[in-house]
């Protein structure tokens, strides 16, 4: 999903205004941007902001980026490889890569979210209707670029559109530095053994990886109701992937992003990328739940 949301001058103004004064409260200081995240404790949701379809910067993704930490909470963002192609955006991805806070992790992760998001109205999405061959070049031309563009290990995955196949299991498999795997398995009904769902089973060794169910999300807008939802449903689940498209968010959504992060926080979830929730795991593979 890539369009732009400014075709109203006043919202233009009002996003760059936002821009504007979120970037003045930051500090120079990377490591004081973000406060140290406090302990998991037993029944504590971790939540995992999932930021789909980064090609180049735009005023969308600034404001996402910049709303992100004055609210101090990682994020990750889903990049697509072969749209990345402006000098100004690989400088800024790659400094933002580098953002730690105190705890010494990761403020934004990025991470690979295929290589060309092919056009779903021909009915054959990029990891859905394209053979095996097909699906690992692309997932490896991503791993590529993030190594040799970014200068980074991508260590976790999620397929344009929601629409994945076997196939794309087989895929992953030449590809061991990928550990996290997120899916909205309401639609793409992947289910393997050696892919953990921390929802229902505990990780047991470092040589594990984990499938991330995607229970909320929205193409056009925030899903705030369907995570109010969803967490009234189910408050002690171990996680919650939420999954979202900025770039096509308006000054309204935004504002819901706020809302939504406040009520996330006044329910003492705890906010984790999706590597940092899988080291979290194999450092603590003991840890249950009630769900």
């Amino acid at each position: 999903m890539y369009m732009s949301i400014f075709s109203n001058k006043s919202i233009y103004l009002f996003v760059l205004f936002l821009i504007f004064h979120l970037s003045s409260c930051k500090s120079d200081d990377a490591s004081e941007i973000i406060q140290p995240e406090a302990d998991l404790v037993a029944n504590q949701t971790v939540v995992i902001i999932k930021a789909d379809d980064l090609r180049n910067l735009t005023p969308n993704w600034q404001l996402f980026i910049a709303s992100s930490i004055k609210n101090t909470i990682p994020v990750s963002i889903g990049i697509i490889a072969r749209d990345m192609t402006i000098a100004s955006t690989i400088k800024e991805v790659k400094r933002i890569s580098t953002l730690k806070n105190s705890n010494g992790d990761l403020s934004v992760e990025f991470w690979n979210h295929g290589y060309d998001h092919s056009n779903p109205k021909k009915k054959k999405w990029e990891f859905n209707g394209f053979d095996y061959s097909h699906q690992v070049s692309d997932i490896k031309r991503s791993q590529e670029f993030f190594k040799n563009t970014l200068g980074l290990t991508c260590n976790s995955f999620g397929v344009p559109y929601n629409q994945s196949s076997e196939l794309t299991h087989e895929a992953l498999e030449e590809f061991p530095e990928i550990k996290v795997w997120m899916c909205f398995q309401k639609i793409e009904k992947q289910f393997h053994p050696e892919w953990i769902n921390p929802n229902l089973s505990n990780i047991s060794s470092t040589q594990s990886k984990i499938l991330l169910d995607i229970k909320c999300q929205s193409i056009y807008d925030v899903p705030f109701q369907s995570v109010k939802k969803y967490l009234n449903a189910k408050p002690n689940i171990p996680y919650l992937v939420i999954q979202i498209h900025p770039n096509v968010w308006d000054a309204k959504d935004f504002l819901d992003y706020q809302n939504m992060i406040d009520y996330l926080k006044s329910k003492n979830v705890i906010f984790m990328t999706p590597f940092q929730y899988y080291n979290h795991l194999i450092n603590t593979p003991s840890t249950t739940f009630t769900n």
